[in-house]
């Protein structure tokens, strides 16, 4: 038994001895073991590398992002781990190994892995960004389309498109240039879109705060680039358009005065104006007469004057002739193509003796 005993423990001393050798290899068996471990860390860069170019030359799309990146992953794990076993275990070939470590690494991952996959990354926000742009113009949205043209932007500008050319491999590299390409065209497309409805916007704010010429400005430099929106929303640009620019219309004409009411009595009438007008004749106006409700009948005034301050018309017309009966009268006047009437008054019957 004892003898057993001792042979089973220098069985189990070989073994442990035996794994020490294999995980810590001896000064005679070091550079194979370096020159295994940067080999397999070489071969794992290509292998990320090919995870992404064999996909595309095969089927002409770009490869699943989740492979890539856990081949990359692996590249860059074994990486780290090949320096620091050339750092511990190589003495006179150290310089030669990290040398090719490196310059592998550099030529599959720095150059082609790396790029590509920042390339997928930004692509796959333009996309989504793309896609609420593409949302918004279904549900005929501006607000939106507003929004996501706006983010869209950063996605087809150089800093996008060198971040494409910087891809290794053409075909590849045309995947994202198309893509590039097909974005660009729609942020192009609502571009005349964004623009005007930022400048009708800021137009009637112009024109709430009375900033008339800086409103003109812009509504000018609007109306060239009308027919350059999209048919989503061309109509409704183009109205508001119309709208902002009768606004604006009527902002520069000079004040007018409105007639506000008429107090008459039997041959006289007195106008009342909101403001000052700056003349008044026969001419301006229509004068007219009802009595006993009956159809109007067109009269001439004998006369207008005016108040000092001309806010006030005094027109003379022929008096009402009373007869057996009491008459009710009502005047009416036209003034700039509004009807003001004043407050019916009676006309008392001719006494009898």
């Amino acid at each position: 038994m004892k003898i057993k005993s001792i042979i089973n423990v220098a069985a189990v001393s070989a073994i442990i001895a035996s794994t020490v050798v294999l995980a810590k290899p001896t000064s005679t068996g070091a550079t194979v073991y370096v020159g295994k471990v940067v080999n397999e860390s070489k071969a794992q860069m290509k292998k990320a590398y090919n995870s992404y170019y064999i996909p595309v030359q095969r089927t002409g799309k770009l490869a699943n992002k989740a492979t890539v990146v856990a081949e990359y992953n692996k590249a860059k794990k074994q990486y780290t781990y090949s320096k620091q076993t050339i750092n511990k275990y190589s003495k006179k070939a150290k310089k030669k190994y990290l040398t090719d470590l490196n310059n592998t690494y550099k030529m599959y991952i720095t150059k082609r892995v790396e790029p590509y996959l920042k390339a997928t990354t930004s692509l796959d926000n333009s996309v989504k960004v793309e896609s609420e742009l593409q949302t918004a113009v279904l549900d005929e949205d501006l607000d939106a389309v507003i929004v996501a043209h706006s983010k869209l932007g950063k996605y087809v500008s150089s800093k996008q498109l060198s971040i494409y050319t910087h891809v290794y491999e053409a075909k590849t590299r045309k995947i994202f240039m198309n893509e590039y390409k097909d974005q660009s065209s729609k942020y192009k497309q609502f571009r005349y879109d964004v623009t005007i409805s930022k400048k009708l916007d800021q137009t009637a704010d112009l024109l709430e705060y009375g900033k008339l010429a800086k409103a003109n400005t812009i509504l000018k430099s609007v109306k060239p680039i009308l027919n350059r929106t999209s048919a989503t929303f061309k109509e409704d640009l183009t109205n508001e358009y119309n709208d902002l620019l009768e606004v604006y219309t009527d902002a520069i004409k000079p004040p007018t005065a409105e007639l506000d009411y008429i107090d008459a009595t039997n041959g006289k009438l007195t106008l009342e104006f909101d403001m000052g007008v700056s003349s008044l004749s026969i001419k301006d106006l229509k004068v007219s007469v009802s009595i006993n409700g009956g159809a109007e009948q067109p009269i001439s005034p004998t006369s207008i004057t005016l108040s000092a301050d001309k806010s006030t018309a005094f027109i003379i017309v022929d008096q009402i002739k009373a007869t057996s009966t009491v008459q009710s009268v009502e005047y009416s006047v036209i003034y700039k193509g509004d009807k003001t009437t004043a407050d019916p008054f009676e006309v008392s019957a001719v006494q009898s003796n």
